[in-house]
């Protein structure tokens, strides 16, 4: 078995919370583990990190966003773009910046340039339901991840590699996948929230086991495959993120779960 399928089947699932157009499934560690890194926000709350804006330079340097790491632990970058409805968005790998070191974490004004227009109408008059949702969802006891369900129907899984890293972020996914959701018109079906993050969680274990090669390395991974796509963030023989997203291809692998 490899490192990805070890982490997911490792991992239980919580009672289901919903609001809106949006629910998440819990995902719990059977223990607790304590991250050896710092989250971006932490690193620039304690003035180890820092993030500039760099235009493009003559030397080939690429323009954007960087973060200069001047502490002694890792840093953590989790990009903070809606999960689904950004091209491109969806598959930026989250990275570790090691002590000393410097690294692209955006481009500049890649948000207006990419997002659709009914999202950019969503970012304009949702500020107000945003905090709803992130008043409703609040991260378990040993709570690593979770299932995110729009109008019932799984559509990504995050987790993270210790439950302090995930309550840290939980805010911010929860707030990138309500974008997505109050950008959707509401949908009648009713489905089993759990039956089908189960039946979306086996198929990113599919996902994962065609990457057999994945033991113990430190890198970035590509998954792929008919129904998901996604990546992970893999050091020190721990996957620090893991990042999985529904295909939409013609017809719902979930409608039949009603």
């Amino acid at each position: 078995m490899n490192l990805l399928n070890d982490s997911l089947l490792k991992l239980q699932l919580g009672p289901i919370t919903a609001f809106d157009r949006l629910a998440v499934v819990p995902l719990l560690a059977r223990t607790d583990t304590q991250a050896d890194y710092l989250t971006l926000e932490a690193a620039l709350a304690q003035g180890s990190a820092r993030v500039t804006a760099v235009s493009a330079s003559a030397t080939g340097e690429s323009g954007g966003l960087y973060c200069e790491n001047a502490g002694h632990r890792n840093v953590l970058y989790v990009a903070p773009e809606p999960r689904l409805s950004v091209p491109g968005g969806r598959l930026r790998p989250s990275l570790l910046v090691g002590p000393g070191g410097r690294a692209r974490v955006s481009p500049l004004a890649s948000m207006n340039r990419h997002t659709p227009p009914q999202q950019l109408d969503v970012f304009d008059t949702a500020e107000h339901q945003l905090g709803q949702f992130t008043r409703v969802f609040h991260a378990l006891p040993r709570q690593v991840g979770g299932v995110f369900l729009i109008n019932d129907e799984p559509v990504g899984l995050e987790v993270f590699d210790a439950p302090e890293t995930f309550a840290a972020l939980f805010a911010q996914l929860v707030r990138s996948y309500a974008l997505d959701a109050l950008a959707r018109p509401a949908s009648r079906h009713q489905r089993t929230g759990l039956r089908c993050a189960e039946a979306f969680i086996a198929q990113v274990v599919v996902a994962a086991a065609e990457r057999s090669s994945v033991h113990d390395t430190s890198a970035a991974v590509a998954l792929s495959s008919q129904r998901i796509t996604g990546g992970a963030l893999l050091s020190k023989n721990r996957v620090v993120h893991l990042a999985a997203f529904q295909r939409h291809a013609a017809g719902n692998p979930f409608d039949a779960l009603h």
